[in-house]
């Protein structure tokens, strides 16, 4: 008998009978996965972390492979859910906003890009609440860093998403001169949460900002250590430290080098960080410190950034301890002058971090004491 031609006639019928039939992958706020369990959860008051993770990043994938196939949802639908579930549950159900702010920003991330201008139109809107929100706007402030968070992978090659060339880095530069131009024309009492949003958002999208217009942005990053948050203080040291040890020119912060130096004095002290001269009453609940004075993340980074100045000035330093120190950048005249100028009270300032309780505190006080000593005077 000859077998020869079986698998000519056997695998068409195994394909036939072997496929799997998938359900419509249709984006609507009634019936897709993330809005069913956005019910369930608004009804229950219990989200599983897990489960609700995974539903926002479908959300997220699906909205940027299929933007341009649902334009009702897109258009109508969107409007009924942000009127009904962000605009009137502000006081009835603050829970379940919290969620529905959460899936409007993950619907961000996913046209943003791809670079479509409903994203950018929907971005508008949740920075508006920043100006109205009273609850939630430094809760919010923090979750804008989702839309441009280049480490998480939803938005990747590998899982077929749709991106644009540059759409991060516009959407980036789009987020920070909104913050940047809100902040400007806000009250005293209510900038604080664009120096939120800010700081978040710089400490997660590293290396870009260095095309940023940097006069406008360090005086807020100074402002932002004032705030007793201690998350906002640690994102700000992180991109002041970014800045200053990728500043070739070595001229970034030259205009801002004494307030830069006292601000980091102030928070690399045990017990000293929270006062900093400020009214506490001016910062809503959402924004309390975690820990009384300045946590041991904090004065760390502000010791290792202390560390780092003196290259500025023409000496060989290191923001971490080490035999090899990191290229500094070129001499500056200004920055040599206006440390040399503050020699005298940062050796001052560092004698209480030699007795810092926490032992690598004390180890990068020693090595920075050493670095701010044998700065040239000549």
């Amino acid at each position: 008998m000859n077998t020869s031609n079986w698998p000519n006639l056997i695998i068409p019928h195994l394909s036939q009978s072997c496929q799997i039939k998938l359900p419509d992958e249709t984006l609507s706020t009634s019936d897709f996965f993330p809005f069913k369990y956005y019910h369930f959860i608004s009804q229950t008051g219990s989200p599983n972390p897990v489960a609700l993770q995974a539903s926002l990043r479908l959300l997220c994938s699906t909205v940027n492979r299929r933007a341009e196939d649902f334009n009702q949802f897109f258009g109508e639908q969107l409007d009924q859910f942000w009127a009904s579930e962000i605009e009137a549950s502000r006081l009835t159900r603050p829970r379940s906003r919290k969620l529905a702010i959460m899936m409007w920003i993950w619907i961000i991330k996913g046209l943003v890009v791809r670079s479509d201008p409903r994203g950018y139109t929907m971005l508008d809107r949740i920075c508006g609440l920043l100006k109205e929100d009273g609850e939630l706007k430094g809760w919010i402030a923090k979750r804008l860093a989702v839309v441009v968070d280049h480490k998480d992978e939803t938005i990747s090659p590998k899982n077929f998403a749709v991106i644009k060339f540059l759409s991060m880095q516009r959407a980036c530069h789009y987020l920070i001169g909104r913050l940047v131009r809100d902040y400007a024309e806000a009250n005293e009492d209510s900038r604080w949460v664009y120096l939120v949003g800010l700081a978040t958002l710089l400490a997660r999208v590293g290396s870009s900002v260095t095309s940023l217009q940097h006069e406008k942005i360090i005086p807020l990053l100074l402002e932002a250590l004032k705030l007793p948050d201690v998350d906002v203080k640690l994102d700000s040291l992180v991109t002041i430290h970014d800045l200053i040890e990728n500043d070739k020119r070595g001229t970034v912060f030259e205009n801002h080098l004494s307030s830069l130096v006292s601000a980091l004095l102030i928070n690399c002290t045990f017990g000293r960080g929270s006062i900093n001269g400020e009214d506490r009453s001016k910062t809503p609940n959402d924004s309390a410190p975690k820990t009384g004075g300045t946590s041991a993340s904090v004065r760390l980074f502000a010791l290792k950034i202390l560390a780092l100045l003196p290259s500025k000035a023409g000496h060989p330093s290191s923001s971490t301890p080490g035999p090899s120190p990191p290229p500094s950048g070129l001499p500056s005249n200004v920055a040599k002058g206006v440390l040399q100028g503050q020699r005298n009270k940062v050796l001052l300032a560092l004698s209480s971090a030699l007795d810092d309780p926490k032992r690598d505190v004390r180890k990068i006080a020693v090595d920075c004491r050493a670095y701010w000593f044998s700065l040239n005077l000549t």
